[in-house]
């Protein structure tokens, strides 16, 4: 049996992984997801079947000499992304018997690639939420303090990675909903540029802004992630050809000639202090790796927050429009009147948000080009709020603050931890780069993590998990 403490040692060290079967590794993680499974909250649906299927086909593929790009890697679903066979619920009881036919294109590739599917992970109601306090499939809960929220909307995929319960996940962002989860619990999570993964096989809740992206301890397991996902497809509207990906894993070689701008207003302002304090030492530590990191004017980010939201809940209720008022009972209150507030949303007033949209973009492209290689901002400016405090709609409203500006911008986003407060909740750092510059935000990533340990940090409640 692999204990807890060298299952840990797995998840941290990719290369001890091969050292495995790989269904004895998919069993030990079975077994933990089995045992917490009360305490976190992070799972909707358990493949254990699936799950060894695919650890066996690995271990064929080693028995032949092949080792597959994941070599058997335990990931988790978001569960508004297909996977064959299992139902996709969208956290949603409309849902709860929906059996998705095939895999979402993002996990075929993923399983191709030697990934092992654990299960489906929780998340807001509809992904249509910041906190994951599901009414349905249970309240999601952060493992460094059970009375927070992890955040959403893919808080359960940030969950079962904080848990040690997976050790990598998929989730999708609109409009943060990857990288606020990943901040708020201790991990690195990416939002790729928009049309990289196919989004084919996803439930949508903003065509303009959704995208499917990797979540893990570790920029490296991020990255092989993103990798294996990378395949142009014709089939997704949305796609677009950025073209192959590469990354040196152990060498990210020199930062020097990199610049880190960060935002002279908006982002550090009015923000919790301790934030602020760890992510700009994150900075200062970057600018010791070589990055030259200097002030960057940014205009009019608030009205670019504001055109982001109202283009998302317009395009949320375009998705739910006919349900909504054929059945608004099969929504939960929350979520039927935050729907309902998008039909006050003119056609005008969305056609000036998305103008507003093109011009923000291009904003700061022209800044990605002239002025930095990279922003450098908070994910979140406050830590995980409590479970209650994510309930208030005052408290929503501002969490998506950090990330909002570069959903509508098309930027890919990486959310690293930096440090922990006072009262032991995680911080995370932001980078986002242009459009296609995701092995930039990578190569960044790889070197902050090879002179700090927090991502290998656990909260006192994984730590505390007994064999």
């Amino acid at each position: 049996m692999i204990t807890s403490t060298a299952l840990q040692s797995l998840i941290d060290d990719p290369a001890k992984r091969s050292e495995v079967s790989a269904v004895e590794m998919a069993t030990a993680f079975l077994d933990r997801m089995g045992r917490l499974h009360d305490r976190f909250r992070a799972f909707i649906t358990e493949t254990p079947e699936l799950a060894i299927r695919g650890a066996e086909r690995v271990d064929a593929a080693r028995r032949r000499g092949r080792r597959l790009p994941l070599d058997g890697m335990p990931i988790a679903i978001k569960d508004n992304i297909d996977v064959a066979g299992i139902p996709t619920t969208v956290g949603s009881r409309s849902f709860e018997h929906s059996i998705a036919v095939e895999h979402a294109e993002a996990v075929r590739l993923l399983a191709k690639a030697g990934a092992v599917i654990l299960g489906k992970t929780n998340l807001h109601e509809l992904v249509f939420g910041a906190t994951t306090d599901n009414p349905y499939y249970g309240t999601c809960r952060n493992p460094w303090n059970p009375d927070h929220s992890p955040g959403g909307s893919s808080g359960g995929s940030a969950v079962a990675i904080a848990a040690d319960l997976c050790v990598g996940a998929l989730g999708s962002d609109t409009g943060g909903s990857i990288r606020l989860p990943s901040a708020f619990v201790g991990v690195t999570g990416l939002r790729p540029s928009f049309g990289r993964i196919s989004n084919r096989g996803t439930f949508p809740v903003s065509w303009s802004f959704d995208v499917i992206g990797p979540m893990a301890r570790s920029v490296r397991d991020v990255a092989a992630l993103l990798i294996a996902m990378n395949r142009y497809d014709k089939l997704d509207s949305c796609a677009v050809r950025y073209g192959r990906l590469r990354f040196t894993d152990h060498n990210p070689g020199s930062l020097r000639g990199l610049r880190a701008g960060l935002p002279d207003s908006y982002f550090f302002e009015g923000i919790d202090p301790e934030v602020e304090r760890l992510v700009r030492e994150g900075a200062v530590l970057l600018s010791e790796l070589g990055i030259e990191t200097t002030d960057v004017h940014i205009p009019d980010i608030l009205e670019a927050v504001q055109a982001a939201s109202l283009v998302n809940v317009t395009e949320a209720l375009a998705v739910h429009q006919r349900r909504l008022h054929e059945n608004p009972q099969a929504f939960s209150r929350d979520i039927r009147e935050r729907l309902q507030s998008g039909e006050s949303v003119t056609g005008t007033q969305y056609v000036q948000a998305m103008r507003t949209g093109q011009m923000w973009r291009r904003t700061m492209h022209t800044i990605l080009e002239t002025d930095a290689d990279v922003m450098l901002t908070p994910t979140s400016g406050w830590t995980a709020p409590t479970i209650e405090e994510g309930r208030q709609s005052t408290v929503r409203s501002r969490m998506p603050a950090m990330t909002y500006p570069w959903s509508l911008a098309s930027l890919p986003s990486l959310s690293l931890p930096c440090g922990v407060t006072a009262k032991g909740l995680p911080v995370g750092m932001q980078l986002s780069a242009a459009p296609g510059k995701e092995m930039t935000l990578i190569r960044i990533g790889l070197a902050y993590q090879s002179v700090t340990d927090w991502h290998r940090l656990r909260a006192p409640l994984v730590g505390a998990v007994a064999d």
